[in-house]
């Protein structure tokens, strides 16, 4: 007895097609996916800079110390370069230095995505939890560059935080002045 057997399966063509709508639906769906990501990065990381704006100003009402919260240099001085780890610790004389690790409250190391500015080299808060000096603000670009997506807050003298909305209706962040945020 003669029995053929019928193997089934795909052509070469029918599997080069199949990959091609693939190829061309992942296409599509890449800006879509920057932009979810882009959106949840900017989530995290304006919680992560409210949480340690917060931190910062209930341990100085708390502790009745004044605390800076600045990146630093190798010598513990404050600078102007927000994309390095922060650190806030109790800054009792001023000095707008870490002097002393042991005053060290909290370290935010610095894995934030994206590039973070300030209009301040440091922030610091008095005892009744009042920023000392001007306010400020900060601004957090998403490594895409995508100005729309960035995140503005601005600091008030009493010490607490807000985040800029779009304001005139074109997408982007406004800042205090009323001019979009730039990335």
């Amino acid at each position: 007895m003669n029995q053929k057997t019928f193997m089934g399966g795909h052509t070469l063509l029918e599997l080069i097609i199949v990959v091609a709508i693939l190829a061309i639906l992942l296409s599509m769906a890449a800006p879509a996916f920057s932009t979810w990501t882009d959106k949840s990065q900017r989530t995290t990381t304006v919680h992560d800079l409210l949480t340690i704006f917060s931190l910062a100003r209930q341990e100085a009402i708390r502790t009745g110390q004044q605390m800076t919260l600045c990146p630093i240099d190798n010598d513990g001085n404050c600078i102007n370069d927000w994309n390095r780890r922060l650190y806030l610790f109790i800054d009792p004389y001023n000095q707008r230095k870490l002097t002393d690790p042991e005053r060290v409250v909290r370290v935010v190391e610095e894995d934030i995505p994206g590039s973070l500015a300030s209009s301040k080299a440091y922030y610091r808060y008095r005892a009744d939890g009042f920023i000392k000096g001007d306010w400020g603000n900060l601004t957090w670009c998403p490594p895409s560059g995508e100005a729309s997506m960035a995140a503005h807050l601005v600091i008030n003298s009493v010490g607490r935080l807000r985040v800029a909305t779009d304001t005139d209706g074109d997408g982007i962040p406004n800042k205090s002045n009323g001019d979009p945020v730039q990335c």
